[in-house]
This record gives C-alpha cells, sequence and structure tokens, in this order.
C-alpha cells in the first residue's frame, strides 16, 4: 500500500474512535483517551530527545507545554466529575484543530503564496493560515451561536492554539533533526505530529476557563 491508502486508514481508524467515544458521552473515557494521548507523546518527546541527544532544557520545555492542559483535565474531572465541562473541552479542541489544520494544508496547496514561518515549517503559508482561521471562524458561527464580536474573537485565540502547537511540534522536531514523532499511527508520523494542534487548542480553551472563573 503506498502512504496516501495507509494514512487514510489509520486517520479513518481514529475518526471511527473519536466518533465512537462522542456519542459514548463519558467524561472518564473522554479523560482516559486524553490522558492515553498524552502519556504516548511524552513518551516519544523522551525516546526522540535521548536518541537523539537534544537539550534537556527542550525536553523540560516540551514536556511542560503537554502536560499542562492534561493537569487541567485532571482537575476538572477530580472537581467536578460528572459535571464538569471535559467533553465540551475536548471535543470542540478536537473539532477545531481538524478543521483548521486541514483547511490550512489545502488553502496553502491551492494559493500557495508567501511562507509564514519557512526556517520552521516550509510548507506553511500565510494564505493557507487565514484559509483555516475563516474556516474555524464558520465553524464556531455554525456551532456556538453567539455575538459575532465574541465568535470572531474565539476564533482567533483557539486557531493561534491551533496553529502555535502545530509550529511548537515542528520546532522542537528540527532542533532534534527528525522527520516523524513516533511511528504509532502509521502515515501521520506519530501521536505528536497528529495531536499537537489538539493540545495547543485545548491550552487556550484552558486560560479562556480560567478568566471565565475569575
Amino acid at each position: 500500500m503506498n502512504n496516501m491508502t495507509i494514512r487514510t486508514i489509520s486517520g479513518s481508524i481514529i475518526v471511527a474512535i473519536f466518533i465512537a467515544l462522542f456519542f459514548l458521552n463519558s467524561q472518564g473515557a473522554t479523560f482516559a483517551v486524553y490522558l492515553t494521548i498524552t502519556t504516548v507523546i511524552l513518551g516519544e518527546i523522551s525516546f526522540n530527545t535521548k536518541k537523539q541527544n537534544g537539550s534537556k532544557i527542550i525536553e523540560y520545555i516540551a514536556y511542560t507545554y503537554v502536560c499542562i492542559p492534561i493537569l487541567f483535565i485532571a482537575y476538572l474531572f477530580c472537581v467536578y466529575g460528572d459535571n464538569c465541562d471535559i467533553n465540551n473541552i475536548f471535543f470542540m479542541s478536537l473539532l477545531t484543530a481538524c478543521v483548521f489544520d486541514t483547511s490550512a494544508y489545502l488553502g496553502g496547496k491551492i494559493l500557495k503564496g508567501p511562507k509564514i514561518a519557512p526556517s520552521i515549517s516550509p510548507a506553511k503559508t500565510i494564505s493557507g493560515t487565514l484559509i483555516g482561521f475563516v474556516s474555524v471562524l464558520v465553524l464556531y458561527n455554525f456551532v456556538l451561536h453567539r455575538e459575532l464580536l465574541r465568535t470572531f474573537s474565539m476564533a482567533f485565540v483557539c486557531s493561534c492554539g491551533a496553529f502555535f502547537g502545530d509550529l511548537l511540534q515542528s520546532k522542537f522536531k528540527r532542533v532534534l533533526g527528525i522527520k516523524d514523532m513516533g511511528i504509532l499511527i502509521p502515515g501521520h508520523g506519530g501521536f505528536g505530529d497528529r495531536f499537537d494542534g489538539l493540545i495547543g487548542v485545548i491550552l487556550v480553551n484552558m486560560l479562556l476557563y480560567l478568566l471565565k472563573s475569575l
């Protein structure tokens, strides 16, 4: 099988798992899945850093970035149990990351144009990034049904979370001199490559949640 076929099959399996998780609507199951994703990503970071003799400082920064969102999710789960917002936070973050990543990729492929961060991620374009943001804005306007300014603000900051999550992962790989974080998701470059945007959006949603609680 060629790489695209492998990527499609593994991607379809991931989508099927998340659809089943969504309809299960269990805070505990959602927490367990995200904890598993986080644990595997931490393992990939540790393995690649040791294999490439990478900087400990970079490794600890990567650990911190990945761990903060799961600690926040764990806090919500332990304190509020079934009354917390884990499902909403997780699935909206996942949907945001997927919409932004896919539309930015397709938009960049079609429109091309100047690169937004060529030294870190040569494939990312300004046009693709803007298309990604507009797509998330349309998604939020359709799903959230809130006033335009609030919808625009949330779409913007969450898109930034997806973008910088992806960018940080690319930077980490550049520093280590590797192409993929792992091999556990065939065709997708490992859990770190697949869920980097998700972590970024959850981190942003965590900050929004804390600000709302003040």
